[in-house]
This record gives structure tokens, C-alpha cells and sequence, in this order.
């Protein structure tokens, strides 16, 4: 399972302190783009950003959600010095749908939707 990025593991405040610093909950806002309190940031060149997102109720510095992106994000708190952005199990940004299979494993569907269901076959 891949929990973490850039250092960051999900819903841990501590790793994520470690990498961001703190963040005052008042500075943690949803945006009409990203209604979830978000934090956004790039490397230095702007060719990858990360956003951590955090769940109402979550404690302070833990993020439940994490995005590897090309796209500029609405709101930027810093910069990243990282040389490259990847996640714990090494996914980063530029890899072949391949060398991410090969990674995780192959795409396969879990349970079944109300069309299967009803007919008995994937349509």
C-alpha cells in the first residue's frame, strides 16, 4: 500500500511536521477548486506540486488525502526542495502505466456495481 509522499504519510502529523512545518488550522482553508482545507506545494522549477489534503475533524498536521500533479493548484504555501517527488513505493510523475503495474501490481475491479448485479456481466 502507498501511504506517503514526499515524506508525508497519511494522517500523520509527525512525518508531516518533519517535512512542512506546522500548519495553524486557520491557514487551512477549502477553495472553491479544492473545497477540502488544503496545503499546495512546488518544486522549485514548477514542474510537479503536491497537495495535502486534510479531513474535517483531523488533528492537527494530518493529511488524509494526497495529489501528485502537473497542474498548478489554486493556493501555493511554499516550495519543495526535494530533487524528485515520489511517493513511498517510488510512483512519481513522467512513469509508463507500466513501471506503475509493475510497481502495485495490475488494475483489477473490487466487488461488484448494481449493473453487475442485475446482469451478471460488466457492461
Amino acid at each position: 500500500m502507498d501511504t506517503a509522499l514526499v515524506g508525508v504519510a497519511l494522517n500523520d502529523g509527525t512525518s508531516a511536521v518533519k517535512v512542512l512545518g506546522t500548519m495553524p488550522d486557520v491557514e487551512i482553508v477549502g477553495t472553491e477548486r479544492h473545497p477540502m482545507p488544503h496545503v499546495s506545494y512546488s518544486k522549485p522549477n514548477k514542474a510537479a506540486f503536491v497537495t495535502f489534503s486534510r479531513h474535517y475533524g483531523a488533528g492537527v498536521d494530518e493529511y488524509a488525502e494526497m495529489q501528485l500533479s502537473r497542474a498548478e493548484p489554486d493556493t501555493l504555501f511554499g516550495v519543495l526542495q526535494q530533487g524528485v517527488i515520489r511517493s513511498s513505493l517510488g510512483i512519481q510523475l513522467g512513469m509508463s502505466k507500466e513501471e506503475v503495474q509493475a510497481t502495485l501490481g495490475p488494475v483489477m475491479a473490487v466487488g461488484s456495481t448494481a449493473m453487475e448485479t442485475r446482469y451478471g456481466a460488466i457492461v
